[in-house]
């Protein structure tokens, strides 16, 4: 079923804009997150901070003043409906995709395919792949999944880099290949076992709950 067919289904494009602005949207639905990242003063701001807060949990340097912010952002490839980018920023030298998934889905395959895509739609028509090369900003992925991909790992944020295979002759180190490509995971439901400080959360919504049901996804500070 097609999207423009599952919206006539459901009779929203019935609705006044007044009927429409009195429906009970799920926290994590994506008109949600749309609208929470629509301003670009104050969601670039939001934005940022939720980018550079996980940079820091991995010792990674910040994301600069994002200068550009698009939220559900479609990138036309071969898919039914290209690939669709939840929440885009754009600093001086740094493009970030913020990414809200429920379903599990492998992540870090999917991470490494947007980067791809991202990274060619800023491209500047008529640069050659030398000159995409050499301006390629770095490319941050952040994943909220509302599942764990590593639930044997005790950390809730799971940083990956593409690595050489073949450690250093002499340190025996493993080193990063690319330093223009960086996808973290981020587990929510791991985060919400763990217990956010200061923060209590109502309901089921730690225990199994359903993430699209506005009455249990209340949090307030203790």
């Amino acid at each position: 079923m097609s999207e423009e067919q599952e919206i006539k289904d459901t009779g929203i494009e019935y609705l006044s804009d007044e009927e429409l602005l009195k429906l009970a949207l799920k926290p994590l639905a994506d008109p949600v997150v749309a609208a929470i990242f629509a301003n670009e003063d104050v969601a670039g701001l939001a934005a940022q901070s939720l980018v550079n807060a996980v940079l820091e949990i991995d010792g990674d340097p910040p994301m600069g003043k994002i200068i550009r912010l698009t939220t559900q952002k479609t990138v036309s490839n071969i898919l039914s409906r290209g690939y669709r980018l939840d929440i885009e920023g754009l600093s001086e030298k740094d493009l970030s995709d913020i990414e809200v998934q429920l379903l599990p889905m492998q992540m870090v395959n999917r991470g490494f395919l947007q980067a791809g895509q991202l990274a060619g739609a800023n491209a500047k028509r008529g640069d050659t792949m030398p000159d995409v090369l050499r301006k390629m900003p770095r490319i941050l992925m952040i994943n909220l999944n509302w599942f764990d991909e590593r639930p044997k790992h005790p950390d809730f944020t799971q940083p990956v880099d593409l690595m050489y295979r073949k450690p250093d002759p002499v340190s025996k180190a493993f080193s990063v290949a690319s330093d223009r490509v960086h996808i973290y995971n981020v587990s929510i439901t791991k985060l919400l076992v763990m217990g956010l400080v200061g923060i209590a959360v109502y309901g089921h919504f730690t225990n199994g709950g359903d993430p699209y049901e506005y009455r249990v996804a209340r949090v307030c500070k203790k």
